[in-house]
């Protein structure tokens, strides 16, 4: 028997932990980022004496503190970075429709590509981006007296700057985990005992034919073959006649 020292399984298993742990903490860091700024908005609402956008930010806090808190299991529930962005795209809708400074609360929404494509990946996440995108130029033309040609035309270039830079980066991402995944499949076979012959070295396949060492090994692997003649061989093949 000729065994190889590779386990699919267990290469599998640690690939999905890390990017189990990797999403986690990624949905913890985001989640938490947004509840200490939501935190302090509040807290400057209050102080002003806006109660009632101070309320409401900590209504939006709540699906965030649940969503940051349930990212801490693992797996990490589906839903929880798209409850935060939803809701984060529904306060940002609110502060623009009910907030005097109507450019700041805009700007916020340069994040909204990275954490759609996040949530909802690169397909779901771009096509959201863009219903987005086409909801803030009506909002734009709404409150069309408060906002310039100039900032307009800075905050379209930065949106799809920034939906494209995360657009790449998630699709790199996730060919690269795809790749990884397909190399261990190609090399499942590679991974049992493998019966081979104590004579001739064939190797017996899973339908029962038995195949010379270098076919079996060029078909199930990216090795390659190149053959020559040892020493050894060479003296009991030849003797002392010079090659």
């Amino acid at each position: 028997m000729l065994k190889f020292e590779f386990d699919k399984n267990t290469m599998a298993e640690n690939i999905s932990q890390r990017e189990a742990l990797k999403k986690s903490r990624s949905v913890f860091y985001i989640g938490s980022s947004c509840l200490l700024v939501l935190c302090l908005f509040a807290i400057t609402n209050a102080y002003l004496g806006n109660h009632l956008a101070a309320l409401i930010k900590c209504v939006f806090m709540v699906p965030i503190a649940i969503s940051t808190y349930r990212s801490r299991l693992s797996p990490v529930p589906e839903w929880a970075v798209s409850v935060i962005a939803i809701s984060l795209l529904m306060l940002l809708t609110f502060m623009m429709f009910f907030n005097e400074t109507k450019l700041a609360s805009s700007v916020w929404f340069l994040a909204a590509p990275m954490l759609l494509i996040n949530a909802f990946g690169t397909k779901w996440g771009i096509l959201i981006s863009t219903a987005q995108l086409l909801v803030l130029t009506g909002l734009f033309y709404l409150f069309a007296e408060y906002y310039t040609a100039a900032f307009l035309v800075r905050f379209y270039f930065v949106y799809g700057l920034v939906a494209v830079t995360s657009y790449v980066l998630e699709r790199n991402n996730v060919q690269a985990i795809s790749s990884i995944k397909e190399l261990l499949l190609r090399n499942a076979e590679l991974e049992r005992l493998l019966p081979i012959c104590a004579w001739c070295k064939r190797i017996r396949d899973t339908d029962g034919d038995w195949q010379i060492l270098e076919s079996y090994m060029s078909k199930h692997s990216n090795v390659m073959f190149s053959h020559g003649v040892c020493d050894n061989c060479t003296h009991k093949q030849y003797g002392s006649a010079r090659i």
